[in-house]
């Protein structure tokens, strides 16, 4: 069976032939199955950090004894070829030559990945031979600087790293966040500033493994004391980088083949006795760490910030008779598991309602009124924290719920009843 691709072009150990010349090999034996070979077999791209590219390049060799055509090369999964290694409609491959492709890993999201090369093929007839399937890994790791404290408070409450001292540059530190699926392993990352020289940044030592949602900290220097993971807490030579600047300082964080994962602009300002922080956690822009809704504290390195998560209002939706009163309840729910019931009043907790004075009012100590028959939505506020409404249903009360009459009076008792009592 001849292929229909008379047009086609051979390319190759610099060769150019049109398909009349496949008729002189007319009488050639058959390719041999599978002669197409990668080297490598498969391609393990590493570690690269989310949204970024890496590439690699492999080689497909003619190992059998005849050409033979390649029609397609195609990627699969989170892999791409920058460029089409087929110029035209096909390549012509010589028995003994090769072919190098270069194919990209860039990974949308964190975690493993695994895909293929697919490179499909025929002999000079037409014919399909196998298909090759080259086997393709890669991680996709999503590491970030969460927070950086570049100006520690004074005393105590600037002793960030708990050794007892507030030190200018060694309380200074910087947070990683890994808010992929997986452990990342960070041997041969550096992080530093860009007032320093990057061979002078901290390096990350072998066998420093930061677990799925688990924060890695370096400090300027010290004796770091007191946090739950040990593993997880670096001291650097005194100070990172030549010390953070309080005006703002760039930051960079590097992986083992030289990759940007993270970065902090340098125009961005630290704050004063305080660190910054992303909000939301991981992908959010910087804020004070103690910015609404926080709960008051300037840093917490090696975990999250504790905020506001949500708000409960007690009772759940309910109906009053117009007239009647009932005290709201409110429960703050804290994103590090925490669980606040006050009671009322709360300094910058406040109530709004949605409906008109006539229908409900609420105080500032979440004392519920209601007025005229008909519905309101109420809200409790904490800080940027809004709850979910309760709804009030206020109800007609019901026709002579309040009517009390006098049926009988007796206002002397008849003379002979009493004469009978006294004389009888």
């Amino acid at each position: 069976m001849w292929r229909s691709a008379h047009n086609r072009t051979w390319k190759g150990a610099g060769y150019q032939l049109t398909l009349a010349l496949i008729f002189a090999f007319a009488v050639s034996p058959a390719v041999e199955a599978g002669p197409l070979q990668s080297v490598p077999d498969t391609v393990c791209y590493g570690q690269v950090p989310v949204s970024r590219s890496r590439a690699r390049s492999l080689t497909l060799v003619n190992r059998g004894t005849e050409a033979l055509f390649v029609d397609s090369v195609l990627a699969v999964g989170s892999f791409d070829l920058p460029t089409d290694p087929l110029i035209s409609t096909a390549l012509f491959l010589p028995a003994a030559d090769s072919l190098t492709v270069a194919v990209h890993f860039s990974p949308a999201v964190a975690g493993s990945d695994s895909g293929g090369l697919r490179i499909q093929m025929t002999d000079l007839l037409g014919i399909p031979l196998p298909e090759l399937l080259v086997p393709l890994f890669g991680t996709g790791t999503d590491i970030v600087i969460d927070e950086v404290l570049a100006d520690p408070g004074s005393g105590l409450s600037g002793d960030a790293n708990g050794d007892g001292t507030r030190q200018t540059f060694a309380d200074e530190f910087v947070e990683l966040l890994n808010r992929g699926p997986e452990a990342v392993d960070l041997e041969g990352w550096r992080l530093g500033d860009d007032d320093a020289a990057a061979v002078s940044w901290f390096e990350f030592p072998p066998l420093t493994w930061l677990p799925a949602g688990s924060r890695a900290v370096l400090f300027g220097g010290g004796t770091p004391q007191g946090f739950a993971d040990p593993a997880t807490i670096f001291t650097d030579d005194g100070r990172i980088g030549d010390g953070l600047s309080n005006s703002g300082d760039g930051l960079f964080l590097i992986d083992a083949d030289g990759d940007t994962a993270s970065t902090v602009a340098s125009d961005l300002s630290w704050n004063s006795n305080q660190s910054v922080t992303r909000y939301p956690s991981g992908d959010g822009p910087f804020v004070a760490h103690s910015a609404p809704p926080g709960d008051g504290r300037l840093h917490s390195p090696q975990a999250a910030r504790s905020v506001v998560d949500s708000i409960r209002l007690i009772p759940a939706d309910t109906t009053i008779v117009e007239g009647q009163q009932f005290d709201l309840q409110w429960t703050i729910y804290w994103s590090d598991g925490r669980i606040d019931q006050p009671p009322p009043p709360l300094d910058s907790f406040a109530f709004t309602t949605s409906s008109s004075v006539d229908v409900a009012q609420v105080d500032g100590a979440g004392r519920v009124a209601g007025g005229a028959p008909g519905e309101a939505a109420i809200t409790g506020s904490f800080m940027t924290v809004v709850s979910q409404p309760l709804l009030l249903h206020v109800v007609p009360e019901s026709p002579g719920a309040r009517c009390v009459v006098i049926s009988e009076v007796l206002a002397a008792p008849p003379r002979r009843a009493r004469w009978r009592r006294q004389w009888g």
